[in-house]
This record gives structure tokens, sequence and C-alpha cells, in this order.
């Protein structure tokens, strides 16, 4: 664990997004409840067969942001499909947009890194189309320099493409990423020299295995966002809708914890602001 009564001479901060800047898992929930109950009250189906099917689709694409979600659903291809997908779509999106807002100070403390001359970077498992629109919702973009994302398969859709172009104004460079995190060499998109990684960059995220694992590999700070973490409640309601193995992809679950290394690593418990006392001012 880090020295408190020290600060750090870090140049590069990297930032994970969703559970770290905002609460992914508490408007996913929300969202999905409220598209079950759009689709059982549309199709007939129980609201247990409905599930089961979004948890195979999910599992199968290998994440819980997946956009295809009813179009993958045997049981609800027909005459009414496009229907079912649009009405879906149109419910999922509606109640993100109701519930979705950044933590408490997370404009604060971003505006006062960047003041302090310190780069940020976003590094996400998001799709390019979420990421963009959610970093657009929060009023986000303006402080990072680079956003690496993950490809999307929705980009073929003239809809997503007008979204994209919609949402992303050049506040910073959007790139995507070959590989998911941990297994991320660092060097190689902040153009930093590996040497110099460990002492001049740190990461901040929520998730242990992801995000920490990335801080590990380069050897470099990691903060651990411990207020993102989901409640047992909500991991109940994500873990009905997928296996452990896609959940993971978008929220920390136990595992992985013996191969970090913790002696770089500090706990944010409740708040991103406390990250301020560890930078230099």
């Amino acid at each position: 664990m880090l020295n408190k009564a020290s600060t750090f001479d870090i140049t590069d901060l990297i930032f994970d997004l969703d559970n770290t800047t905002w609460s992914f898992t508490n408007m996913f929930v929300k969202a999905q409840r409220a598209m079950v109950e759009f689709l059982v009250n549309e199709s007939g189906y129980p609201q247990s067969v409905i599930e089961n099917e979004i948890r195979q689709v999910k599992s199968n694409a290998g994440t819980l942001d997946y956009p295809f979600v009813v179009q993958n659903i045997p049981i609800l291809h027909g005459p009414n499909s496009m229907d079912l997908a649009m009405g879906s779509k149109a419910v999922f999106d509606g109640v993100c947009a109701e519930t979705f807002i950044p933590y408490s100070n997370v404009h604060s403390t971003l505006e006062e890194i960047q003041q302090r001359g310190i780069n940020m970077h976003v590094f996400t498992d998001a799709p390019l189309t979420r990421a963009v629109w959610r970093l657009s919702a929060a009023g986000l973009g303006k402080y990072f320099d680079n956003v690496f994302v993950q490809k999307d398969p929705t980009l073929q859709s003239p809809y997503s493409r007008a979204l994209v172009n919609m949402h992303y104004h050049d506040e910073y460079n959007l790139a995507t990423l070959p590989n998911t995190k941990p297994n991320l060499d660092l060097s190689r998109y902040l153009h930093i020299p590996q040497k110099e990684i460990p002492k001049r960059v740190g990461v901040v995220g929520d998730n242990w295995k992801k995000d920490m694992g990335l801080a590990n590999i380069n050897g470099c700070y990691g903060f651990f966002a411990e207020y993102g973490q989901p409640t047992p409640e909500e991991l109940s309601a994500l873990s009905a809708m997928s296996e452990a193995e896609a959940v993971s992809r978008s929220v920390n679950m136990s595992g992985g914890i013996d191969i970090i290394d913790r002696s770089k690593i500090e706990f944010l418990r409740f708040s991103i602001q406390e990250l301020l006392k560890y930078l230099r001012v």
C-alpha cells in the first residue's frame, strides 16, 4: 500500500468509466428490468423465460453491454420482431437517460487534476457507441486527452454512426483497443518509454482484476475505486441476466486477487476526490 504521507509525480492518469466515474450498475439493472417487463407484456412469455433467453444471448456475446439482445432471441423472431427490438431499445435507452448521472465530485476532481497539468486518458471495455454517449451525457469528455474503447458491432448501423457523430465533438482522441483489459502495454498508447511507466502513470478503476491488473502488469500505481462496488442485490440482478464471466467484464467480481501486487495500490473508499491527495500540486 502506498505511503499516505506522500504525493507522487504522476504525469498521466488512466481512468475506467463504468462504476468509476458513474454508476453503470444502478443504471443498467433498472434499464434491464424495464426492458424485460416490456418484453413480457408484449410477447406473452413468462418473465423467467425472457430472462433465461437474455442470459443465454449475453453469455454467448461475453458481455453485459451487448446491443443486439432481442434480435438474437429465437422465440421472439416473427412478424413483430422489429417492433419488439425497437420498442425494447426505446425502453432501455429511456431508463438509462433518466438514471444516468456521474458520481458526486467527479467534475470538480477531474477539473482539479487537469489544472495540475496531469494528462488524463480513458481505457474502457465498453463498446464505442456506449462510451461516447455516456461521456457526452456526463459532460466529461473535455477532461480527457485520449479515449480508448472496444470495437463496436453496432457501427455498421446508420443509426449508431449518427449517434457517434452527434455525441463526439473532437474533445479527445478516440481509438479502439485490440483487446480488453488488463493485457495492454500502456507505453504503446501513452507514448511514454516503458521504463518510465511505473513512476509516471496511475490507473483509477473499480475492477480489481481488470483495472488493478492493468496497473500491475505495467508496474504503475493503482487507485482502486472501492466506492463504485455494486451492492449484493445489484450483483444478484446482473447474475440473473448473464454468466459470471460476462458480468465480470462490466463490474468487479471476486477472483484474480492473488495475482495482484498490492504494494503500489491505494483504496479510494468513499469518493473519487480522495485521489487528489496522492497527486502533485
